[in-house]
C-alpha cells in the first residue's frame, strides 16, 4: 500500500478502518448503550443499506407529509460510528436525529463488525435488523453478525433478511419488518423501483466467480443461505 493511502486507514482490533471514522468506531465500542426501543440496522456496505433505511424509517414514522420526500435515508438514520456536526455521535447528539425523534423509535445504522458490538448487542436490549446480499453482487464475505445466528436464535430481537428476498418480494418483508418492530402493516401503497440482482454477471470474470462461491459455500453453508450455489 502506498504512504498516501495507508494515511486514510488505520488498524484498530483487529480491523482496517478510514482514519476519519475510528474515533466513533472506539467510542461506540465504549459508551454506546441501546434503549430497549432502539433499532440497529447492521450491512456490510453496498448491500442495500439505504433502502432498508428508507423502509424502516417509513414503516416507524408514518406521516402524509414524509420527511423522505426532503431528505437523505442516511440524515434520518444515522451511522452510530460516524459524528455529528457538534461533534458527538448520533447516540449522543442533539442534532444529528431528526426533530421528530422524541416521538418516535430511535433508528442507527451501523457497518462495524460483530466483534466490536458482541458486548453491547449480546444483552439485545434493542432490536437488530441485519441485511445481507450475494457476496458475488458485493465482493463481500458473510459479516461475523451472521454466524452468531442472532436472528435464527432470538426472532423477537434480530431479524435476518437478504437484499434478493426484498427484491424479488418487497410487499411480504417489508410486512415482515413491520410486525418485528411491532408497528404492523394495514394497507400498502407500492411503486416500482430499479435494482438488479445477479449483476455481477456483468463485471466478474468465471475465475473471480468460482472463488467467490467457494468463500460463500464455506461462511454461509452452516446458516443454509447459499444464493442458489
Amino acid at each position: 500500500m502506498e504512504n498516501g493511502s495507508a494515511a486514510l486507514l488505520t488498524h484498530h482490533r483487529p480491523f482496517c478502518w478510514v482514519t476519519a471514522i475510528t474515533r466513533g468506531v472506539i467510542r461506540v465500542t465504549k459508551n454506546f448503550q441501546p434503549l430497549p426501543s432502539d433499532v440497529i440496522v447492521a450491512s456490510f456496505p453496498k448491500t442495500g443499506t439505504t433502502w432498508l433505511k428508507a423502509l424502516l424509517y417509513s414503516i416507524v414514522n408514518r406521516s402524509s407529509k414524509h420527511r423522505l420526500t426532503v431528505e437523505n435515508p442516511h440524515s434520518l438514520v444515522p451511522f452510530l460510528e460516524y459524528f455529528d456536526t457538534d461533534g458527538k455521535p448520533p447516540y449522543e447528539s442533539k442534532t444529528a436525529l431528526p426533530p421528530d425523534i422524541n416521538h418516535s423509535r430511535r433508528i442507527f445504522s451501523t457497518h462495524m463488525p460483530y466483534q466490536l458490538l458482541a458486548k453491547t448487542l449480546d444483552s439485545l436490549a434493542c432490536r437488530v435488523v441485519y441485511v445481507t446480499r450475494n457476496p458475488k453482487d458485493t465482493l463481500v464475505s458473510s459479516w461475523h453478525f451472521v454466524k452468531k445466528k442472532l436472528s435464527l436464535e432470538r426472532p423477537k430481537r434480530a431479524h435476518f433478511l437478504t437484499y434478493e428476498e426484498l427484491k424479488n418480494d418487497p410487499q411480504t418483508h417489508v410486512k415482515k419488518l413491520a410486525e418485528f418492530l411491532g408497528c404492523p402493516l394495514k394497507a400498502m401503497m407500492w411503486r416500482g423501483r430499479n435494482g438488479v440482482v445477479g449483476g455481477y454477471k456483468d463485471h466478474l470474470s468465471d475465475e473471480i466467480v468460482e472463488k467467490i462461491d467457494a468463500l460463500t459455500r464455506e461462511k454461509f453453508h452452516s446458516l443454509g443461505f447459499m444464493y442458489g450455489i
